[in-house]
């Protein structure tokens, strides 16, 4: 058993190694910027068209009105963004929260990508998770000190539980997106739509909730699967992200704060595992290293 002392000096130990380790060539860290050059690469150049209110007849009416009060008519479609969010992630509800910080870069067009990183500490001890996807396949591993594997995901049901992240992203964090995406939409009723989103040979379905005023407040799928601890089986399971808070910033509407759920059963029942808030985010930028090249710029901030 691990005492109180040796993992306070293990803590202090790792935050010193582990700093070092992510500067390696071969480090997630690396590993998240050459995996995001690659993918805005293959995306191609960042679009110049504009939304416009044609493109939203095409739409059900609740989304069309989401789709405009996120300010997207008028501004460039959206072919990429890289967001930075920090928060707190459990294991399940038993489980003690672990602080984290994270960036991410989705690239859109013919086959879209996501690249994540996540730095997280459990009881002092730091934790690296990197997520990958493209061409409808995904990864996720994490790593002790950015040096032991601890956790190393893959196969179809890693490939169909991202590609709902996909999709999520998609609606939540990019709705200029959504009119050129790969979904065949359906109006449920006035405040609802259910989606089917396609990307090679996944289709998935989500359930999508707005308010009066015509923010979305909730992505409710069941077809997402929970990963083991330790990433080697999946259970499927209800998974929503009720949406909190929305601002409007540089002419759009943005995101500020949600969270992930398990609908699991009993014992854990309906419980969050992730607490996220969104630090910043820019649209169809030029290079993953950049900031000055971003067009446009929104930056978010979770508190005034």
């Amino acid at each position: 058993m691990i005492t109180h002392a040796l993992r306070w000096v293990l803590a202090r130990f790792g935050t010193a190694f582990h700093g070092f380790a992510s500067k390696r060539p071969m480090s997630f860290h690396a590993q998240w910027r050459d995996r995001a050059a690659e993918a805005l690469v293959a995306a191609g150049p960042t679009a110049s068209t504009l939304v416009t209110e044609e493109d939203l007849a095409k739409l059900p009416e609740p989304l069309a009105a989401y789709v405009r009060r996120s300010g997207a008519v008028g501004k460039p479609r959206t072919t990429n963004f890289r967001a930075r969010f920090h928060g707190r992630i459990r294991s399940g509800p038993g489980h003690a929260w672990m602080p984290f910080t994270a960036e991410q870069l989705n690239t859109y067009g013919l086959r879209p990508r996501r690249v994540f990183i996540m730095d997280a500490t459990r009881s002092g001890l730091p934790f690296t998770v990197l997520h990958s996807f493209k061409e409808s396949t995904a990864t996720m591993r994490v790593k002790l000190f950015s040096i032991f594997t601890v956790v190393d995901a893959h196969g179809p049901e890693m490939d169909r539980g991202e590609t709902v992240t996909v999709f999520n992203d998609l609606v939540v964090l990019a709705p200029a997106a959504i009119v050129d995406a790969p979904v065949r939409w359906t109006a449920v009723d006035s405040q609802h739509v259910r989606g089917i989103f396609t990307d090679g040979d996944q289709s998935v379905s989500a359930e999508l909730t707005f308010d009066t005023e015509h923010d979305l407040v909730d992505f409710v799928s069941e077809d997402r699967l929970r990963a083991s601890t330790d990433g080697r089986s999946f259970e499927r399971q209800g998974w929503s992200t009720p949406l909190a808070e929305h601002r409007d910033l540089d002419g759009r509407r943005v995101l500020v704060s949600g969270q992930g759920r398990w609908q699991a059963p009993e014992p854990e029942g309906s419980f969050a595992y992730v607490e996220l808030h969104l630090d910043g985010i820019e649209y169809n930028i030029h290079s993953s290293d950049d900031e000055s090249e971003a067009e446009p710029v929104v930056a978010a901030r979770a508190t005034p």
